[in-house]
């Protein structure tokens, strides 16, 4: 991969990790509530997922998800149902994590939201392959390459806002605990996020 073309993919994923989504939600919300043992835990999580859709681009699972309706539309109904699940939780507990800021709970809720969104496997069936040169070296390799990088920089994003949050917080801490209104905030927006998902087919 040249520079050119290595430019052109770390731009594409910069674009993508600033858009805000379940992943950036959960991951501010848990971190600017205070709970950042949980939610550097929750960054390890994301990146298992991401590893995961790069090998499920590689191997074809992604295009057989985007090209099957009915499949896609499963996983669509499990992510909505999984975001709302979340947001029920912090409504009902005061905590996206649980009690005690578990990092094993931050991990797992990191892991399986970014599984089961639909938008991270169109991505990566779509987005990734277009980076291959069938010319070059080995497929695997390329995919390997374009895998790692995709982690990495997801996992550099994702602590960059875990700091920013941290920060934030810090500022609000002189006029007062900002931890509970983060937390509404976030439940909020997850169901907001999960009924785009359910209505407006992912879009």
């Amino acid at each position: 991969m040249d520079g050119v073309v290595l430019g052109g993919y770390l731009l594409g994923l910069a674009v993508v990790y600033l858009l805000p989504g379940p992943d950036m939600v959960l991951l501010l919300s848990t971190s600017a509530s205070g709970a950042v043992g949980a939610a550097r835990a929750m960054a390890l999580g994301f990146a298992l997922a991401r590893a995961c859709h790069a090998l499920f681009a590689a191997v074809g699972v992604s295009a057989l998800l985007a090209a099957s309706p009915l499949a896609f539309d499963l996983l669509r109904y499990l992510g909505a149902a999984y975001l709302l699940l979340l947001a029920w939780h912090s409504f009902r507990s005061g905590g996206l994590v649980g009690a005690g800021a578990d990092p094993a709970a931050g991990f797992r809720k990191g892991l399986m939201t970014n599984l089961l969104n639909p938008k991270a496997v169109l991505f990566c069936g779509v987005f990734l392959p277009q980076f291959i040169d069938p010319a070059g070296a080995a497929l695997w390799q390329q995919f390997l390459l374009l895998g790692v990088l995709l982690v990495a920089a997801g996992l550099i994003f994702d602590l960059f806002y875990i700091a920013c949050s941290q920060r934030l917080l810090a500022r609000l801490r002189g006029r007062g605990d900002g931890r509970g209104f983060f937390r509404w905030l976030g439940s909020s927006l997850l169901t907001v996020l999960a009924m785009r998902l359910l209505l407006l087919d992912g879009l």
